[in-house]
C-alpha cells in the first residue's frame, strides 16, 4: 500500500511536501493528506502543510481543493460547529506554526469564522512593514467541507469555494502570484485534510468546482468587452493599408484604397441623407393655427 502511494505520488505533479511539515501535523503515505497530531492549546501550535511546488502558473486558472474533517466519530452539535483551519497560499519560507494570513505572505479563510485574512507587504520596498488584514467573507468551514481555493490571471484575482459553490473574490494580489504554495493551518485535534490537485484536465481531478466554468465565462466575458468597442473605419483603413504596403503588396493596395474610397462616399453619402431627413424633422412647421 505504501509502495502504490508513492508511485502514485511520483505521477503527479503537486503533492504534500514532509519536509516543511511541523511535528504537530501527521502526512498521511498518499502525500495527498494530512492530520493535527499537536495539542492545540495556545496561538502559535497551528500545524501548517504546503505542497512541495507552487501553485501552477501554466494553468488558465491554476486552482487545488481540501477536503477538511474530523477523523473521529461526532454528534450532530459537533458535526455543525466550526473548526479551527485556515486554507489558502502561502510563501515558500512561510512559518510552520501561524495561521495562514498571519505571517507574510499569505492569503488566507478562516474556518472559525468565515473571514479572509491576508499578510503582506503593502509595497516592493523592502522598509515597508507587511500589513495584515481580515474582513468578512463567507460560511465558517464545518467538517465535511470542501474548499478550493485558485487564482485568476492576469488579473491576480484570489477566490475560494465552498462545497462547489464559488465565494467569489477574496484578494486581488498587490505583486506577482509567483512563489504561491497551496496550503492549510490545522489547530484542532483529529482534523484532517485530504487534498485535490489539478492534473491535465480539472474535469478528471474529482473537483467539487470545475475552474473551467471560470474559464469559460473570462472568455465570454472578454468577447463582450471586444464587440463593445466602436472600431473607427477610418482607423481600420489605415491599417490594412500600411500592412498592404510594408508587405509589398502594391496592386492590392490599390485596389483596396479605391474601393474604400467609393465605401466612404457611399457612407458619407447616406449620413448626408440621414442629416436632412433629421433636420427636417427638427424644423418648425410653416402650419399656424388660428388665431
Amino acid at each position: 500500500e505504501k509502495e502504490a502511494a508513492l508511485k502514485d505520488a511520483d505521477a503527479r505533479s503537486m503533492f504534500l511536501d514532509p519536509s516543511t511539515a511541523p511535528m504537530s501535523v501527521r502526512i498521511r503515505w498518499d502525500l495527498l493528506s494530512a492530520s493535527y497530531v499537536g495539542l492545540a492549546n495556545h496561538a502559535h501550535d497551528v500545524g501548517v502543510v504546503r505542497c512541495d511546488t507552487a501553485l501552477h502558473s501554466g494553468q488558465s486558472i491554476p486552482y487545488f481543493e481540501v477536503l477538511l474533517e474530523l477523523e473521529e466519530d461526532v454528534d450532530h452539535a459537533q458535526a455543525l460547529a466550526p473548526i479551527d483551519v485556515s486554507v489558502g497560499l502561502v510563501s515558500k519560507h512561510f512559518p510552520q506554526n501561524w495561521h495562514i494570513g498571519t505571517a507574510k505572505t499569505s492569503y488566507g479563510y478562516r474556518g472559525v469564522d468565515g473571514c479572509t485574512v491576508s499578510c503582506h507587504l503593502p509595497s516592493a520596498s523592502a522598509d515597508s512593514a507587511p500589513t495584515t488584514t481580515e474582513a468578512p467573507f463567507g460560511s465558517i468551514i464545518r467538517s465535511g467541507d470542501v474548499i478550493g481555493c485558485g487564482l485568476r490571471l492576469p488579473s491576480r484575482e484570489v477566490f475560494f469555494t465552498r462545497n462547489g459553490e464559488n465565494q467569489g473574490l477574496a484578494f486581488r494580489l498587490e505583486s506577482s502570484a509567483e512563489g504561491l504554495f497551496p496550503a492549510v493551518g490545522l489547530h484542532q485535534r483529529h482534523v484532517k485534510a485530504t487534498f485535490r490537485f489539478c492534473g491535465s484536465s480539472p474535469r478528471d481531478a474529482g473537483f467539487a468546482f470545475c475552474p473551467d466554468e471560470l474559464v469559460e465565462e473570462q472568455q465570454r466575458d472578454e468577447r463582450a468587452q471586444i464587440d463593445a468597442q466602436h472600431i473607427n473605419r477610418a482607423h481600420v483603413k489605415l491599417l490594412v493599408q500600411e500592412y498592404l504596403r510594408s508587405q509589398g503588396y502594391a496592386e492590392t493596395l490599390k485596389t483596396f484604397s479605391e474601393e474604400a474610397k467609393e465605401l466612404d462616399g457611399d457612407a458619407d453619402e447616406a449620413a448626408g441623407l440621414e442629416c436632412e431627413r433629421t433636420a427636417e424633422k427638427a424644423a418648425p412647421s410653416s402650419y399656424s393655427s388660428p388665431g
